[in-house]
Protein backbone atom coordinates (compact mmCIF):
# COMPACT_ATOMS: atom_id res chain seq x y z
CA UNK A 1 0.00 0.00 0.00
CA UNK A 2 0.90 3.57 -0.45
CA UNK A 3 1.22 5.82 2.82
CA UNK A 4 1.82 9.29 2.87
CA UNK A 5 4.68 10.65 5.53
CA UNK A 6 2.60 10.41 8.67
CA UNK A 7 1.76 7.11 7.34
CA UNK A 8 -1.99 7.82 6.44
CA UNK A 9 -2.86 5.34 4.12
CA UNK A 10 -4.10 8.54 1.24
CA UNK A 11 -5.96 8.59 -1.68
CA UNK A 12 -3.16 11.29 -3.51
CA UNK A 13 -5.58 13.64 -5.58
CA UNK A 14 -6.70 14.60 -2.06
CA UNK A 15 -3.71 14.27 0.33
CA UNK A 16 -1.51 15.72 -1.78
CA UNK A 17 -3.34 19.27 -2.63
CA UNK A 18 -0.87 21.54 -5.22
CA UNK A 19 1.05 23.49 -2.74
CA UNK A 20 3.85 25.44 -3.88
CA UNK A 21 5.43 25.54 -0.39
CA UNK A 22 5.19 21.52 -0.41
CA UNK A 23 8.41 19.71 -1.35
CA UNK A 24 8.48 17.14 -4.23
CA UNK A 25 7.40 13.72 -3.34
CA UNK A 26 8.69 10.36 -4.71
CA UNK A 27 6.70 7.49 -4.58
CA UNK A 28 8.64 4.01 -4.90
CA UNK A 29 7.38 0.94 -5.19
CA UNK A 30 9.55 -2.76 -6.57
CA UNK A 31 8.61 -1.96 -10.13
CA UNK A 32 8.19 2.16 -10.92
CA UNK A 33 9.33 5.37 -9.04
CA UNK A 34 7.19 8.24 -9.26
CA UNK A 35 9.60 11.51 -9.00
CA UNK A 36 9.82 15.16 -9.89
CA UNK A 37 11.66 15.61 -13.75
CA UNK A 38 15.37 15.61 -13.72
CA UNK A 39 17.01 17.42 -16.35
CA UNK A 40 19.15 13.39 -17.59
CA UNK A 41 15.47 12.39 -18.27
CA UNK A 42 14.71 14.37 -21.34
CA UNK A 43 17.08 12.59 -23.47
CA UNK A 44 16.20 8.62 -22.50
CA UNK A 45 12.36 10.43 -23.20
CA UNK A 46 13.31 11.76 -26.69
CA UNK A 47 14.42 8.18 -27.39
CA UNK A 48 11.20 6.83 -26.67
CA UNK A 49 9.69 9.10 -28.67
CA UNK A 50 11.64 9.08 -31.59
CA UNK A 51 11.23 4.97 -31.52
CA UNK A 52 8.43 4.06 -34.40
CA UNK A 53 7.26 1.06 -32.14
CA UNK A 54 6.93 3.19 -29.10
CA UNK A 55 4.98 5.62 -31.06
CA UNK A 56 3.03 3.46 -33.10
CA UNK A 57 -0.15 4.75 -32.11
CA UNK A 58 0.38 8.40 -32.07
CA UNK A 59 0.31 10.83 -34.90
CA UNK A 60 4.29 10.84 -35.23
CA UNK A 61 7.17 10.27 -33.74
CA UNK A 62 9.32 13.57 -31.88
CA UNK A 63 12.05 15.62 -32.75
CA UNK A 64 14.56 16.00 -29.98
CA UNK A 65 13.24 19.49 -29.49
CA UNK A 66 9.55 18.47 -29.55
CA UNK A 67 9.78 16.08 -27.08
CA UNK A 68 11.84 18.30 -25.04
CA UNK A 69 9.02 20.48 -25.30
CA UNK A 70 6.69 18.02 -24.14
CA UNK A 71 9.11 17.11 -20.65
CA UNK A 72 9.26 20.69 -20.04
CA UNK A 73 5.29 21.06 -20.90
CA UNK A 74 4.33 18.07 -18.32
CA UNK A 75 6.77 19.36 -15.47
CA UNK A 76 5.66 22.85 -15.74
CA UNK A 77 2.13 21.42 -15.22
CA UNK A 78 3.10 19.00 -11.95
CA UNK A 79 5.29 21.75 -10.48
CA UNK A 80 1.92 23.87 -10.33
CA UNK A 81 -0.48 21.66 -10.15
CA UNK A 82 0.97 18.55 -8.00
Amino acid sequence: SIRCRKGIVADFAIHFEANPHMEPISIKTKRLILRPWREEDYAPFAQLNADLRVMEFFPSILSRSESDLLAKTCSDFINANG
